[in-house]
């Protein structure tokens, strides 16, 4: 028994060097300044860019009275300047592709009782359906803790994880290779875009994903015991790319099946006919700057009425 625990130890010791020096020799060669690794292995993304930055700027002793969560829908479609004119300090961690595994970690990380009244978590029906490796990928390699980043790649279950974090690791005294961080406010990015028909949505249907639907009950759970208000939002959808009605009412019933006893208000505006004209679009599903005006203020007012906007420790 001792000689099969000393051989296992020592072929694990032979694999371990043997992977970190193929991968040193990927990342230290280079092509036009960009790691080899990138060119051999699938998933990875570039140390930089939005996610970055928003990560970075984000200070956890800060007070907000409300975080924002989810994909690029939240981070292009929630303004903290319209809602501080309302009075309410917000910061956007929305994230591209954001997973609900993406949302649980950085709730755990980044967000809890003593920073956050409220947390908006923008929901869009696709998102739930998705594995996410794009989301794996991007927050990752540039959150910016390196807990975060291991507990979200051994909750992954993804092999190419492991890659993202020891690419993480290398990449830590290196410069961003991607610096589009423009216009970047409080975690928001607006567009100026307009859509232009016909596009081409993809995923254009709703399925359960036990899996998705797992991690945001966890995430529920998590804010739930820190005290932090939920709230879910679904923004508009052009009208002519919206989800059908009978996927989007399954949709509804999973998110109503983990809310219920959390007494979590809905705003549900993804067919509102005030705001699906094209004009309110940068593409087939995110709204341009004039849409998130409209949608912004009509969701502060909806949830204003309702009691269900507060200030910090109100």
């Amino acid at each position: 028994m001792k000689a099969l625990l000393k051989n296992i130890l020592l072929f694990g010791l032979i694999a371990l060097t043997s992977y970190i020096t193929l991968f040193s020799v990927l990342y230290f060669i280079r092509i036009g300044n960009v790691p080899l690794i990138y060119r051999t292995t699938q998933g990875n993304v570039f140390k930089g860019g939005l996610t970055y930055k928003k990560f970075k700027d984000f200070d956890k002793n800060e007070k907000y009275d409300i975080i924002i969560l989810g994909s690029s829908h939240a981070y292009r479609g929630y303004d903290p300047a319209i809602f501080e004119s309302y009075g309410y300090k917000i910061y956007n961690l929305g994230t591209s592709a954001q997973t609900l595994l993406s949302s649980y970690v950085i709730a755990r990380n980044y967000i809890n009782k003593n920073n956050c009244g409220t947390v908006i978590i923008d929901l869009y029906d696709r998102i739930f359906k998705k594995k996410g490796v794009e989301s794996l990928s991007d927050v990752s390699q540039n959150i910016s803790s390196d807990v975060a980043a291991a507990e979200l790649c051994l909750r992954s279950g993804d092999l190419r994880a492991v890659n993202m974090f020891t690419l993480r690791l290398f990449c830590k005294l290196d410069e961003p290779l991607n610096s589009d961080t423009l216009n970047l406010y409080n975690g928001f990015q607006a567009s100026s875009k307009q859509l232009i028909l016909p596009g081409n949505p993809k995923d254009v249907d709703y399925e359960s994903n036990p899996e998705t639907l797992n991690f945001f009950a966890k995430l529920i759970r998590y804010l739930h015991n820190e005290g932090i208000q939920v709230i879910l939002a679904e923004h508009p959808l052009p009208y002519i790319y919206s989800i059908p009605e009978n996927k989007h009412a399954v949709f509804k019933n999973d998110i109503s099946k983990i809310a219920t006893g959390y007494n979590i208000p809905w705003y549900d505006f993804m067919n509102d006919s005030s705001m699906t004209e094209i004009a309110n679009f940068a593409d087939e599903n995110h709204l341009n700057y004039r849409g998130v005006q409209e949608y912004n203020h009509k969701l502060i007012k909806a949830m204003q009425k309702d009691g269900a906007l507060k200030h910090f420790n109100n």
